[in-house]
């Protein structure tokens, strides 16, 4: 191998550095050549070579150079076993021999070998690590000339550690003792060999087996580094170096041959249950590697003064390859689970004024209770003793606990009158009497009143949230069915219908949320003309999907408030925050009482546990609201959701610190995009914060808000000044968002069963164009808008521009859909089952959506090439300098019928295919064609037809 796998660069090192890494070179040299002479059982050329092993181990020790703990007792084996050889004794003599006799065998071999010979050498190496002297002056000059009896520093196995007795005595023991690091040496030598006599690879199969190979030599090494020469440590380095550029490069025509979801399934596949996936085996490999070369750089840190120079680090290429496996490859760790013993009640001492005994009870009750009746009066029960405790405490969280019960239960005494007919007049009128209390009682807190009747000012607003669905169901109608025409065979759109698309659902998107801030403000302007405005400039401004522009009708409320507290004192700023929580406590009653907040969002800790207030070892009665219709309502109070003013009321997460308000100062607030903030807190809150629309208060003070935001996302990163503050989160941002999809990406086979609209078609498709706004500092808001901008920059060309904006209206169209066809926020959703209107009054668990198919099959056609475009420069180029593509439509028939069949849609599949396999050259993709068309005809009856084409 010689200078092939000469790895260091020598750059201002000293003579004594060169000298340490030619001798650990060529120690490695040697060692690979006795490797070659083992395998022909050469002996003569095996003495010779271990001669000159032992002649640069006695080299060293003369230059006062240091070897690897357990190199000496390495090469004292080596030397012991071919002693043994060389008299044809059995292996293990010299070992289980005593002093004398060993004396004795060394003198005869000594007598029987001639001088100067290369067996002479390993006799003398012998008698130096053994310390065995014989009485014969001639044969001892060597040793003597080494002074070995007067200089303790001469033995190369104190490589690490200072000389001392004892710790001679313990290695001397550990070579002695330990028989199997000949073996595993030898084994490692002989992988290595068996590495660099094979042929490039030619098959998957073949560049597995050399991935599974060089990972055990890298194993291999890293166990027995302490017994081999630091000049092999550095072969191995190179030899896996280059092998995960090739693998790199391998998998990076994987991914550009086959796609994302396709080159994932790839990396995650096993030969059987029990076995690792290539994935797994790859990521093992990497971070071996990884040990290997930082173990070294350890060790040479304290033996040379040319660390930076000794090894080669991690490319380009070996990041780009841990880049795809960190996105691609499943955790393979399955979560422990514990399962400690829980009490269902309240201990004696443990109580609180929200969790009393009666209020656990009562929680308990609720959860178990199937009657819906029954349940019903138990959440009447559970809001009295809280509507108690909340005229003791005046807590605005209290009012608000038992608001929401009582709606709760409202919603299951409804749902009993509409199915049984039954007048539940009393029940209605109890529940209306404690809501309007209640919303009196907050006011009394800060002695105030509305003179206006909690069920006057519900009704308008119901009426204005009515005119509003009223017209998203309307406008979503008439663009699917009027600008949404899409060829069923093709799938394509004209530009006429394009255009239309993208148009209509422009302006829709932007007058319904128009029209949703407007009753927002309407809200807490309400609330304003009731409680006094705040004494300052302030801005109360939507988040989400409402400053996105993908709000729907049945969206709930995420928000924040900026505030001014210039000139004001330490005591007028809590006074403006005790303000400002009031004014938030009372538009959140006033949310609830329309009867769409689902229990679980305001984690009433007696019925659902998420911030964790339960006595520590008291089971969580996890109750789930099944029957109350999810519509406006604030976001959930859960940790990981909570954008709302009062914003995260606990965590578990280690980095964060436990609540976090959003009632914050311009500068509070923008500083959460500084890069320290965003890794403490995760990139989310960043994110959301970063887009944001005013609902009403100081539009000045909004606008230096976004001002101060793009200030801070364009300066310097602090943790890789070579980018911006927004680059450098838009790439992690991409990164988790590609993770997160490509752990359950969307294939044809997803369409076979019921999905998330949210999760499945939406969120991927919308928030990776909103990372865009971060890769390349845009300054819009919503998604159609940001590629207007990108177009208008000359970064994306007008034809991709439209692909992707078409994919945005189809997924964020699709969730209007469903939502209106609910008439609630309800995520399931089945492509096989047909629309009925039956269906859906009996509260189907899912929503057919079958009639939106087309636009299916064309968002489909955009969202994979656009994935695989963004994995691929992600991983293997700089994705926010690369060149985008002049266009992100894929329209292969073999796909839309591919999802067709999942369907259940054979005549698709059929008209898909059919023209195409007439016209096809005869190929694996069209015997896949004919034999999807004998399935679809298979399916449908038709066995001649089916026949025909299985025969073809």
């Amino acid at each position: 191998m010689g200078n092939n796998y000469a790895i260091i660069n020598f750059i201002d090192a000293t003579d004594t550095d060169v000298e340490w890494h030619a001798m650990s070179n060529k120690l490695g040299e040697l060692f690979l050549k006795l490797l070659n002479v083992e395998l022909i059982k050469d002996r003569s050329t095996r003495e010779e070579l271990l001669g000159q092993i032992v002649d640069t181990c006695f080299e060293a020790i003369d230059k006062s150079i240091k070897w690897p703990d357990g190199l000496s007792q390495l090469v004292d084996q080596l030397v012991q076993s071919e002693l043994e050889k060389a008299a044809g004794v059995d292996h293990g003599i010299l070992k289980q021999n005593d002093s004398k006799e060993t004396q004795a065998f060394i003198m005869t071999l000594k007598e029987r070998a001639p001088k100067e010979s290369s067996l002479q050498k390993l006799l003398q190496w012998y008698e130096h690590m053994s310390d065995i002297f014989v009485d014969d002056n001639k044969e001892r000059e060597h040793s003597t000339d080494l002074n070995i009896c007067e200089n303790p520093a001469r033995d190369s196995r104190h490589a690490f550690d200072e000389d001392s007795t004892e710790q001679q005595s313990d290695e001397h023991e550990l070579s002695l003792d330990n028989t199997d690091i000949l073996d595993n040496v030898s084994s490692l030598f002989r992988n290595i060999e068996k590495f660099l006599n094979w042929s490039p690879s030619s098959s998957n199969r073949e560049l597995d087996e050399r991935a599974q190979l060089i990972s055990k030599i890298v194993d291999d090494s890293i166990k027995n580094k302490h017994y081999i020469p630091d000049g092999l440590i550095e072969v191995v380095v190179k030899l896996t170096s280059h092998e995960l550029k090739v693998l790199s490069a391998t998998y990076k025509q994987i991914l550009k041959d086959n796609g994302a979801a396709a080159t994932r399934d790839y990396l995650n596949e096993k030969k059987d249950a029990s076995s690792e996936s290539r994935g797994h085996m790859l990521f093992n490999l990497l971070q071996g590697y990884d040990r290997l070369v930082e173990g070294n750089i350890k060790y040479n840190e304290v033996q040379t003064p040319t660390t930076s120079l000794n090894y080669v680090l991690p490319g380009v290429r070996i990041s780009q390859l841990k880049k795809l496996l960190e996105i691609c490859v499943n955790k393979n760790e399955a979560k422990k689970r514990t399962y400690e013993e829980k009490i269902d009640y309240i201990p004696e001492g443990t109580e609180s004024k929200e969790i009393t005994k009666v209020m656990y009870d009562l929680g308990k009750e609720i959860t178990k209770q199937t009657e819906v009746e029954k349940q019903a009066t138990l959440m009447c029960d559970l809001g009295k003793e809280y509507a108690d405790l909340a005229k003791e405490t005046g807590e605005g969280w209290h009012f608000n606990y038992a608001t929401a019960l009582y709606n709760t239960a409202l919603q299951r005494f409804k749902k009993i009158n509409a199915e049984n007919e039954v007048i539940l007049a009393d029940c209605f009128n109890n529940i209306q009497k404690q809501l309007q209390q209640l919303e009196t009682g907050l006011l009394k807190t800060v002695l105030k009143e509305n003179k206006e009747s909690l069920s006057k000012s519900r009704e308008r607003y119901k009426a204005v949230l009515e005119g509003i669905r009223k017209y998203s169901k309307e406008a979503i109608h008439d663009i699917q069915t009027e600008d949404m025409l899409i060829d069923s065979l093709t799938i394509e759109m004209n530009d006429e219908c394009q255009r239309r698309t993208i148009e209509n659902s422009k302006c829709y998107y932007d007058t319904l949320t128009s029209k949703i801030i407007e009753l927002h403000k309407l809200m807490i302007d309400d609330c304003i003309s009731v409680l006094g405005r705040p004494n300052c400039r302030f801005a109360i401004i939507g988040l989400g999907s409402l400053a996105r522009k993908e709000v729907t009708a049945w969206s709930d409320l995420e928000s924040a408030i900026l505030y001014d507290r210039t000139g004001k004192s330490k005591d007028e700023i809590d006074n403006l925050k005790r303000d400002f929580s009031i004014l938030v406590h009372y538009l959140h009653l006033k949310i609830i009482n329309l009867g769409e907040t689902k229990i679980n969002a305001l984690d009433i800790p007696v019925l659902c546990d998420f911030n964790c207030k339960l006595p520590k070892g008291v089971k969580d009665n996890d109750f789930h609201d099944e029957i109350t219709p999810q519509g406006l309502c604030f976001d959930g109070a859960l940790p990981k959701a909570s954008k709302i003013p009062f914003g995260r009321r606990s965590t578990k997460h280690p980095t964060k610190q436990d609540t976090l308000e959003l009632i914050m100062t311009l500068d509070e607030m923008s500083e959460c995009q500084l890069g320290e903030v965003s890794l403490k807190e995760g990139y989310h809150l960043s994110d959301v914060l970063l887009t944001s629309t005013l609902i009403t208060g100081d539009e000045s003070l909004w606008n230096e808000y976004n001002e101060k935001v793009h200030e801070i996302l364009s300066s310097r990163s602090t943790i890789d000044p070579k980018l911006s503050v927004g680059k450098e989160r838009g790439i992690e941002t991409l990164r988790e968002d590609l993770k997160a999809y490509l752990t359950k990406p969307l294939t044809p086979e997803s369409f076979n069963s019921q999905m998330r609209t949210k999760h499945n078609i939406y969120r991927f498709a919308t928030i990776s164009i909103n990372t865009l706004k971060l890769l390349h500092q845009c300054r819009s808001f919503s998604s159609l808008d940001i590629l207007d901008e990108l177009h208008d920059k000359q970064v994306l060309p007008a034809s991709a521009k439209i692909d992707l904006q078409l994919m945005v209206c189809m997924a964020i169209n699709m969730r209007h859909l469903v939502y209106g066809r609910c008439g609630q926020q309800r995520e399931m959703i089945s492509f096989v089952t047909s629309p009925s209107h039956d269906e859906l009054l009996a509260a189907s668990d899912h929503v057919s959506v079958r009639d939106y198919a087309p636009a299916i099959f064309r968002f489909y056609a955009t969202l994979i090439p656009w994935t695989d475009f963004l994995l691929y420069n992600f991983c293997f180029n700089d994705i926010s300098t690369c060149k985008y593509q002049s266009q992100y439509i894929n329209l292969n028939p073999q796909t839309s019928a591919s999802i067709q069949k999942e369907m259940y849609m054979f005549q698709g599949v059929i008209n898909s295919l059919e023209r195409e396999v007439e016209t096809s050259a005869k190929n694996s993709e069209t015997f896949a064609r004919l034999d999807a068309l004998g399935d679809a005809y298979n399916s449908k009856g038709e066995f001649d037809k089916a026949i025909k084409y299985y025969n073809k």
